[in-house]
């Protein structure tokens, strides 16, 4: 597992970076800036993103662990 959530970090780090030439990191900042009040960088986009790919590893675990226990 510790080495899937590693290849998780890295691989979301990539693909933050690979998406920030398309400037999704200046379209994510400019959406979500107005619903916080602090000031938003792109240190918070790679943050969020990498967030949010080890959440999505984690969510697939659960359900992984959910139907092996539930199997008939």
């Amino acid at each position: 597992m510790v080495d899937r959530f590693i290849e998780t970090v890295i691989g979301g780090l990539f693909w933050a970076w690979v998406l920030t030439f398309f400037h999704l990191d200046k379209i994510c900042i400019e959406a979500i800036q107005p619903i916080v009040s602090f000031g938003l960088t792109k240190s918070h986009y790679y943050f969020g993103f990498v967030g949010i790919c080890v959440l999505c590893l984690i969510g697939s675990e659960v359900i992984k662990a959910y139907r092996k226990r539930h199997r008939n």
